[in-house]
């Protein structure tokens, strides 16, 4: 995942870009946020973010001394300044300071994905997308999901031939909140994990190990670790105790399970089904867990989860049955193993969906999951109850109203980007997107935090600003490029929302 730090004085404005930015949609993550560009000095140090959102004017280190700062050190990431609309003298030194882009507060939700997404386009064409398919790449070995043709990239080619000179084992993290009611679904704050992320990875640099940390669900992590032919056999258990007890604290828990060493790296995903073995309820008692009766529920998990997040309601029902088909051949009846399988699917889909806005419990409200779950008899019901599941996440409105409120949003963004110049009424879009005046009105509302009409005029003075710098036409020529006939009216409006007439700017 791409990591992005924000940086800014004002704790709404933080608070407000962690909502907006579309993390899934970007495949990224938050690296941490600070008020003043000292602190945000030491947290990008410390995390080595990909992107950096910053404000310019902040106590202690503003943002152009923050930037000066990275550039003597040669940070590879992006720059990105959100600030005032006022500071056109800063944004030429930002120039100067080659920040990959200057946009005034506040901005649209809509603007802020944009600017993003040409963030990470341009990682990637700069060979950055390597660590970041490298984390892919190394999930997949783990969870026994990963794609063969992927060996032939080169940089998946450079892990395996320094993996085929070590041994591996995987340790599976398990984080709870504490202040949760037993069986209440209660996912822990962004901050509590980033926090528990820090101090697991500060305990690896300490120890010098040669470690993958990954990421499979909210409170799920596997430890992939890299052992030399000369390291002890018991390198990860004696972790085990030292990852828990460091990740753990008043908000969160954790549980650590160990799968056993492998000499292949292609075994990993084995030792992650061990790993996940040793967390059932029941192997403390020696009995075995669910891992025993079904073959690799861990990858199953993962395909379940992969094919409902994307709406492949029949991916997920095949992977259902093929999970179920041994059980249900050998018509075997329902016991405490198969129980346990139906409460973890549960758990997991809840923490999945929940990080791309879906909350089980409001598709569910009145659902009584362990009566449900004590009701089953067979392996045959527990495929029919939770393909019926499957069915009703992917078919609520949760779902189909985001996706089509998304894609009405969506194009009206894309219209007012190409047609500002012209005389556009929300009206004229109703009329394409096929939804009520007020309601259209109101969901653009909610993407953006701004009426259409407020929307329109902001992204109309952006325009004009751009224009008005680059010093190519006279005021009156950029008011009919910007869509107003009236230049008094346009110089008024301007001011209004700039801060500055557009004859000052021009001095």
């Amino acid at each position: 995942m791409w990591k992005i730090a924000i940086i800014d004085d004002d704790r709404s404005v933080l608070h407000g870009m962690k909502q907006a930015i579309p993390w899934r949609e970007l495949d990224a993550e938050w690296a941490g946020e600070a008020l003043n560009g000292e602190d945000g000095l030491a947290l990008i140090r410390r995390t080595g973010p990909d992107i950096v959102l910053t404000d310019i004017y902040m106590p202690f280190m503003n943002g152009l001394d923050l930037i000066e700062a990275l550039r003597r050190e040669k940070f590879r990431g992006k720059v990105i300044i959100l600030s005032g609309y006022s500071d056109f003298e800063y944004a030429r030194h930002a120039l100067r300071l080659q920040v990959n882009d200057y946009h005034s507060k506040p901005v649209t939700v809509q603007k802020i994905r944009e600017v993003l997404q040409n963030a990470i386009a341009q990682l990637r064409e700069e060979g950055a997308y390597e660590p970041y398919l490298a984390r892919e790449w190394i999930k997949s070995v783990v969870t026994g999901t990963s794609d063969p043709q992927l060996l032939n990239d080169q940089a998946m080619s450079g892990l395996t031939l320094k993996w085929s000179r070590q041994r591996h084992r995987v340790l599976l993290l398990k984080l709870t909140n504490r202040r949760a009611a037993p069986g209440e679904f209660s996912p822990l704050a962004d901050e509590v994990l980033l926090r528990a992320r820090q101090r697991l990875q500060a305990l690896l640099d300490e120890r010098g190990l040669d470690a993958d940390l990954v990421e499979l669900h909210r409170h799920q992590w596997v430890l992939f670790l890299h052992l030399d032919p000369g390291a002890p056999d018991d390198t990860g258990v004696r972790l085990a105790d030292d990852l828990a007890a460091l990740v753990s604290t008043d908000e969160a828990g954790c549980r650590v399970g160990v799968g056993s060493v492998k000499e292949r790296w292609e075994d990993g995903e084995l030792s992650t089904e061990e790993a996940f073995l040793a967390l059932a309820p029941d192997a403390a008692e020696g009995r075995g867990g669910t891992a025993r009766r079904f073959v690799r529920p861990m990858q199953f998990y993962q395909q379940l989860v992969d094919a409902i997040r994307h709406l492949h309601e029949q991916q997920a029902n095949e992977s259902i049955k093929a999970f179920l088909e041994p059980s249900a051949a050998g018509g075997e009846g329902m016991d405490s193993h198969l129980r346990q399988l139906c409460l973890e699917i549960w758990g997991i889909l809840a923490y999945s969906l929940f990080d791309v806005g879906v909350q089980l419990d409001t598709i569910f409200p009145d659902l009584d999951l362990e009566a449900e779950v004590n009701a089953l008899s067979t392996a045959e019901q527990v495929e029919t109850w939770l393909s019926g599941k499957v069915h009703a996440i992917c078919a609520d409105r949760q779902w189909s109203e985001n996706v089509r409120h998304k894609k009405a949003v969506d194009f009206m963004l894309q219209y007012i980007e190409e047609h500002y110049a012209e005389n556009l009424t929300l009206n004229e879009l109703v009329n394409r997107v096929y939804i009520s005046r007020n309601y259209l009105s109101q969901i653009f509302r909610k993407a953006t935090g701004e009426s259409f009409n407020q929307y329109l005029t902001k992204f109309r003075m952006n325009k004009a600003r751009q224009m008005i710098l680059e010093g190519d036409f006279l005021i009156y020529e950029i008011a009919e490029k910007v869509g107003f006939k009236n230049s008094p009216y346009f110089s008024t409006l301007f001011k209004k929302h700039v801060g500055f007439k557009p004859s000052e700017i021009m001095k």
